[in-house]
């Protein structure tokens, strides 16, 4: 499937190339490159003001995401994601053309100035068999504080889950096939 146009996602089931090496270190995949935080920043990107969400950059200048991660947002804020830059901050990214399923499912898509790097993960309908090893990598969870001089701050937590698929089933309605995880 190619994912180009926001608006434009269908049912998948993405299949990354990732494996872990003898210390438990992620390959293939970098997930923080590719699994980014959604946030409000201020009208200078100077200030993040909230975090929403989590998005998957699933190819150069396209992100996929749920549509409850979205807010609408007050005139001065603008919506963004972020990306670990090489001191250990979070340099963001402005969101454009933000658009929510037409169907009404739960789902999002936003053009961001943004490369893959390469990681560009392959989507395969119907891919997933039980007994199949996944993981899940996001930013459920976040700290805010304020600091000494008065600025508010957030902390993000990645938080890396893996497990496997359980069952495969076409559920209620039968519209495409699902799989259940057990995530540990």
């Amino acid at each position: 499937m190619k994912l180009t146009k926001p608006g434009e996602l269908r049912s998948f089931a993405a299949y990354p190339r990732c494996s872990t090496d003898r210390e438990g270190r992620v390959t293939g995949v970098n997930p923080s490159r590719v699994i980014l935080p959604i946030v409000a920043v201020d009208a200078a990107l100077s200030r993040t003001l909230g975090i929403y969400g989590t998005s998957w950059l699933a190819r150069s200048g396209l992100i996929v995401t749920c549509a409850h991660c979205i807010p609408s947002l007050p005139r001065d804020h603008r919506l963004a994601v972020t990306r670990k830059n090489a001191r250990g901050g979070h340099d963001p990214y402005l969101l454009r053309n933000v658009q929510r399923d037409p169907r009404g499912f739960d789902l999002a898509t936003a053009n961001v100035d943004l490369d893959a790097e390469d990681q560009a993960w392959p989507l395969y309908p119907g891919v997933s068999q039980t007994g199949m090893h996944v993981w899940t990598w996001g930013y459920p969870l976040t700290d805010f504080r304020i600091e000494a001089d008065g600025t508010q701050t957030y902390q993000m937590y990645p938080r890396y889950l893996r497990g496997y698929v359980t069952r495969r089933f076409l559920g209620d309605p039968p519209t495409c096939p699902k799989a259940e995880l057990d995530m540990h």
